[in-house]
């Protein structure tokens, strides 16, 4: 990696770590209640109730037993097949650290119960590992942008085809969309709690990238 482009990684970590913070200090205000509840109402009366159990499955996707499972297919694949220790991806378990301190600290209530649709009738053990009242930020939001970017890096420098690259990069941008959606969908999370969630996992995985 040249100077220029480890630098291009560090100013978007930073730009994107301050925004995740300035969008903390704005929740913990209690400045978008109104928005996240009409938002969810929105999504809620205009998608049908056949989305449950596939926008279900998008939990067990983003758990963290998945996305930890993924994390180690990506390293491996940076050792065997680009004969590199990307000792940056450490810095992903960040996420949780700051998950954890959201959910304890910020004053963002989880929603009410009255809309939860989550359709499956197992969960995975993660799911209860962080239980607070309060629901900032999206830990699976933040999980999938720390994969999304690093899959992004992947397919970029890849010597794939042009209309291999773009099949890709199409699929995973479709996953971090659909995961975004189902989280409010769900009412697992408010759109606040997942715009901060994607702010938080891209500007550590640009943090990341910048040590390789």
């Amino acid at each position: 990696m040249t100077d220029k482009l480890r630098w291009v990684f560090i100013r978007l970590a930073l730009i994107l770590i301050l925004c995740f913070f300035f969008l903390s200090i704005l929740v913990n205000r209690d400045i978008f209640r109104t928005f996240d509840y009409n938002f969810l109402l929105v999504l809620q009366n205009h998608l049908s109730r056949l989305f449950d159990i596939p926008f279900s499955l998008f939990s067990l996707a983003g758990s963290t037993e998945a996305t930890i499972l993924i994390l180690i297919l990506l390293y491996f694949y940076f050792l065997f097949k680009r004969h590199h220790i990307f000792i940056g991806m450490a810095l992903y378990f960040l996420i949780f650290v700051v998950e954890v301190f959201g959910k304890m600290y910020i004053n963002h209530p989880v929603t009410p119960e009255v809309f939860h649709r989550y359709a499956l009738s197992f969960s995975l053990p993660s799911g209860s590992i962080i239980d607070t009242n309060f629901s900032y930020p999206s830990g699976h939001m933040a999980r999938t942008s720390y994969i999304a970017i690093i899959a992004f890096f992947i397919v970029f420098t890849s010597g794939w085809s042009k209309r291999m690259k773009k099949i890709i990069v199409l699929l995973i941008f479709s996953f971090m969309i659909m995961m975004f959606i189902s989280r409010i969908y769900l009412a697992e999370h408010w759109i606040s709690d997942v715009l901060g969630g994607m702010l938080l996992g891209a500007g550590i995985a640009f943090a990341s990238l910048s040590f390789w």
